[in-house]
């Protein structure tokens, strides 16, 4: 937590993530994107 990190699964087993977010109000909105190679942002 609080810490910049990232996520890449360079195999060829499908990755399965488990994400828990432990805080009063649960939302995507807290998510700061820093850099995104899908074109999302």
């Amino acid at each position: 937590m609080g810490t910049v990190h990232s996520l890449e699964n360079l195999g060829c087993i499908p990755l399965e993530l488990i994400e828990l977010q432990l805080d009063s109000c649960l939302a995507e909105d807290d998510i700061i994107r820093f850099k995104d190679g899908y074109g999302c942002i």
